[in-house]
């Protein structure tokens, strides 16, 4: 069982340990190491996390607006209902990306040009992101709002959009094969064509 934490100290190292209700907002903690730790109802908004490194990490009810990502690490990393804005996550390192959200908030986040195959991002709010040209083959965005968000030459092949909303891609400039779609959304494919559904 994972032993409860009261505070970070930058540069340290972490192991088993659960994190809850944290104010690391405008912090910095640069090059610290978790391992296998919990983060609940914690706030990283604007915190610096240069250098740091999460393995195996779950965060719930966390906020992660506008926070600094430069090579960061985030193996098999876990977001459950937390907020993340504005963080360009190609700026992590990126030969060792692993991530997972559900029920999230993920806003004006970039994720362009990464590799992200088999991804979940179920039941989440995903408006404004960036994800151009990133290999996100057999994805899961089930359920989830992707008003605003760009994809263009991505690989989208095998996804599962299935009950997602508001997106917009052109079939022409992405690999959609075998990729799962629900009506009526997928109908707006119809639309370059020109061709009207009555």
């Amino acid at each position: 069982m994972a032993k409860k934490t009261k505070g970070i100290v930058p540069g340290g190292e972490y192991t088993d340990e659960s994190f809850d209700a944290l104010d690391c907002s405008d912090k910095s903690l640069n090059n610290t190491r978790f391992y296998d730790c919990r983060f609940s109802n914690c706030d990283f908004s604007g915190s610096d996390l240069t250098d740091c490194q999460f393995l195996d990490c779950e965060f719930e009810n966390c906020n992660f607006s506008n926070t600094r990502v430069d090579q960061v690490t985030f193996n098999e990393g876990i977001f459950l209902d937390s907020k993340l804005q504005g963080i360009p996550f190609n700026r992590c390192k990126t030969f060792v990306i692993a991530l997972g959200f559900t029920r999230c908030q993920i806003l004006m986040c970039d994720f362009s040009e990464l590799q992200l195959p088999d991804t979940n991002f179920n039941e989440c709010q995903i408006n404004d992101c960036d994800f151009v040209k990133s290999e996100l083959a057999g994805a899961d965005f089930s359920g989830s709002d992707l008003k605003g968000s760009i994809f263009q030459q991505t690989d989208l092949s095998g996804c599962n959009f299935l009950e997602a909303k508001n997106y917009a891609m052109d079939p022409w400039e992405n690999k959609l094969a075998n990729a799962k779609f629900s009506l009526p959304e997928v109908l707006i494919f119809l639309k370059p064509l020109g061709i009207k559904v009555e």
